[in-house]
């Protein structure tokens, strides 16, 4: 039997500017989950379609939202962290850091103060509960395509800060903005055995033809309630073709 993965991409499930509130989104993921076996990477694709559902930058709504989510499902997520934004704990309350607007929440001067990002500790429990996989998001949440980029600080400190603080092994590393080239991965494949993208396709298992887990933008669906619909696999499925012609 021809089996495929999906990997929706998530970021924030809460935001000042969303016409929806989290409720919908729990809703959503909870009749996904009743449909398809909710898998991380390295588990089978136990039937005909699996997901992998995958958080960038974990934003405080993440343990504030989904994670209560995923423990009472009893079903498990990837979250990828870019440690520079990572506090080691706050006092700052759950509402003025739920509410930073999505654009500031990286400035200098207000990630500080306001906490917006899941703290060391709370990424802690979160991965000691076993519902939780921690990937690297690059250490500044970086562009691995430019020119200037610091490899080692974006691809080895960060892995080395996230296993450093979390006692953990990590294996798994999410490009920024889903920007890669094939010298830069290259590189990044010597570090992790999981390497994901933002590249709009299906996928046929953890390693495709590039050796690359491709993901797609789930933030309009989710919203609307709405699940992929016939059409949307076969657009998934061409990306999916280009992407392996072009090996990217």
């Amino acid at each position: 039997m021809f089996k495929i993965l999906l990997a929706p991409m998530y970021h924030r499930v809460h935001n000042t500017l969303f016409p929806v509130k989290p409720d919908v989104f729990q809703k959503y993921i909870t009749n996904m989950a009743s449909k398809y076996p909710i898998i991380v990477p390295g588990e089978n694709l136990e039937q005909k379609i699996s997901v992998c559902l995958t958080f960038d930058d974990a934003y405080y709504d993440f343990y504030h939202f989904v994670f209560p989510l995923l423990k009472k499902l009893n079903i498990k997520a990837v979250l990828a962290v870019a440690p520079k934004f990572i506090l080691n704990k706050t006092d700052v309350c759950a509402k003025d850091r739920l509410n930073v607007p999505y654009n500031d929440a990286v400035k200098d001067g207000i990630y500080q103060k306001k906490a917006p990002f899941c703290t060391w500790q709370e990424l802690h429990e979160m991965q000691q509960s076993g519902h939780v996989i921690i990937a690297s998001h690059s250490y500044n949440h970086s562009n691995m395509t430019d020119a200037s980029i610091d490899f080692e600080k974006e691809v080895l400190l960060s892995k080395k800060e996230i296993e450093d603080k979390l006692k953990i092994s990590v294996d798994i590393f999410v490009y920024p903005y889903g920007k890669m080239n094939k010298e830069v991965h290259k590189q990044i494949l010597k570090h992790y055995t999981y390497v994901m993208r933002i590249g709009s396709a299906l996928n046929k298992n953890w390693q495709n033809r590039s050796n690359c887990i491709y993901r797609f933008d789930a933030e309009h669906y989710w919203p609307q309630g709405k699940m992929l619909q016939v059409s949307d696999y076969a657009k998934l499925y061409y990306k999916y073709l280009c992407n392996s012609i072009r090996k990217k």
